[in-house]
């Protein structure tokens, strides 16, 4: 549970979906340059249909041509969507980190189970 608000979804029901991209500014946590990864595929479809993408990795290097961060708290706008590709036991942490710094409307685990919280 984040912030006591968290409910969990499956996104993969056509609704849902539509709902979430409506979203424009989308940071991707584990998006590395390795278009092998599922992150990079994900990050570059968002790319591809004109949502901005934040990459999170531990180097903060940049990909898609987009600047990286090393944490979600470096980030200097408001994020509409956090998806975090990271190991269920490392996700939340980024989860904490997103409903601190209170910007973040929602939060999705990149495999599996899937969370949304509610800024």
């Amino acid at each position: 549970m984040v912030g006591g608000h968290t409910r969990v979804v499956h996104y993969s029901d056509d609704e849902t979906v539509l709902r979430l991209l409506a979203y424009d500014i989308w940071a991707v946590v584990g998006l590395s340059g390795n278009p092998a990864r599922p992150a990079y595929s994900v990050a570059s479809w968002l790319q591809r249909q004109g949502k901005t993408i934040i990459p999170i990795n531990p180097n903060g290097n940049p990909v898609l041509g987009e600047r990286g961060f090393r944490s979600l708290a470096e980030v200097p706008v408001s994020v509409d969507v956090v998806d975090v590709f990271r190991r269920s036991e490392q996700a939340g942490h980024h989860a904490d980190e997103a409903a601190e710094a209170r910007s973040v409307r929602k939060i999705l685990h990149g495999g599996g189970v899937r969370c949304e919280w509610y800024a």
